[in-house]
Parts: C-alpha cells; sequence; structure tokens
C-alpha cells in the first residue's frame, strides 16, 4: 500500500517473524532501493527489553542487525525501536554499541537527548489502540483525529513521529491478516515525520 502511494515509511521489523518468503523480501528490497522503506531494528521475537541486561540487548540487537542487513545490503539500518517502546539506558547503550544513531520510544522515557553518539527522539502520536493479546481488537483514529495530534505535536515539540501497526491500516481485521502483519513489521513510523524531527532537533540546538 505504501509503496503504491509512493509514502516514505519506517519499516520496524521482527528480525526472527520475517520468513523467508522472496515475495515479501524482494518487496521490502524494492522499497529500499526505492528510497521508499527505511529498515529499523524492533527485536527478533518482540522481547521485553525490560527483562533483559545490557550486554543480552546489545547481542540481540547485533544478531538482528546483522540478519536483516544480510536480506536487505542495500539498507543503512540505523534506528532501534525497542518493543513496547522501552528506551532507557540499557538500550541506548546496546544501540550505541551497534552503531546506531537513533532510538525511539515513549515519552515517558523522556524529550530527545544525546547518549554516547546516540540520538533519543520519542514517538508522538498514537494513531489509535494496539491489542494487547493475540486475537483483541486493533483501532484506528480516524483521519482528522490524527492529523489534529499531529499539529499539536508539531505545535508543541516543533515534530511529530506517528506509528501505525499494519493491523490499524486493514479494512477488516482477521486472524490470518493479523498474523501476516505482525510478521512483515511492529510498527511503521511515517518517515516524513521522523526527518522533520531530526531537522527540527538538529535546528534547536545550533540555535
Amino acid at each position: 500500500m505504501t509503496l503504491r502511494r509512493k509514502v516514505r515509511v519506517t519499516l520496524a521489523i521482527i528480525a526472527g517473524d520475517l520468513g523467508t518468503d522472496p515475495q515479501l523480501l524482494n518487496l521490502v528490497r524494492n522499497g529500499v532501493r526505492e528510497g521508499y522503506f527505511e529498515i529499523a531494528i524492533q527485536g527478533w521475537l518482540h522481547e521485553d527489553f525490560a527483562a533483559l541486561d545490557e550486554t543480552q540487548i546489545t547481542e540481540l540487537v547485533r544478531n538482528v542487525k546483522e540478519r536483516l542487513q544480510g536480506l536487505f545490503p542495500e539498507a543503512a539500518i540505523s534506528t532501534l525501536i525497542p518493543p513496547f517502546e522501552e528506551a532507557d539506558s540499557k538500550v541506548m547503550g546496546a544501540a550505541a554499541a551497534n552503531g546506531l544513531r537513533y532510538v525511539t520510544g515513549d515519552l515517558l522515557h523522556g524529550k530527545p537527548y544525546d547518549w554516547n553518539g546516540v540520538r533519543y527522539l520519542p514517538k508522538t502520536v498514537d494513531a489509535g489502540i494496539p491489542g494487547s493479546r493475540l486475537g483483541d481488537p486493533w483501532t484506528m483514529d480516524d483521519q482528522a483525529t490524527i492529523i489534529r495530534e499531529v499539529e499539536r505535536s508539531v505545535g508543541t515539540y516543533g515534530y511529530a513521529i506517528a506509528s501505525f501497526h499494519p493491523q490499524q491500516l486493514a479494512r477488516t481485521v482477521n486472524m490470518p491478516l493479523v498474523l501476516m502483519g505482525m510478521l512483515i513489521v511492529g510498527v511503521i513510523f511515517l518517515v516524513s515525520f521522523f526527518v522533520l524531527a531530526l531537522r527540527a532537533d538538529k535546528e534547536g540546538r545550533e540555535a
């Protein structure tokens, strides 16, 4: 859908669930090659990073990065989007150890800041409510609400990062579609907002 509509997005991929379907992999490779897809890390099996120490997170992120880089050699992988949006000093340290440049999490973990060369840029817009358990319904806010939240975020923080799950983008949510979505990506972040965040943040620091 995003390729058809020429929308640039960041795909937060759960590496262990991605599979090896040639059609899917070629679709993502084409999106990377054409400049529409950025590849980001979201764990191996959507692990809870809060339950791991920094060494475990560092090794896990390294393994995920190696697999994704092997599958998508043209991708410049520089972003970590932790499962459950948990971003603390352990996560930032693991990102730095793996040469990543950005971590995106929840505003509860702070406003933008730097950590050993890694920039933390929190998500600012929720597009609805994800299902907490397999089979739970996923909700999607209407377009006017999302636009209003984006405008509010830009007015408050100078940028907006919005997240969408494939399950929320489906017209009719059913279990096969939910499972397929989970295998493809964990979260989709609008790159246009992410780029705006970087630009606004850079201008703020230079000022």
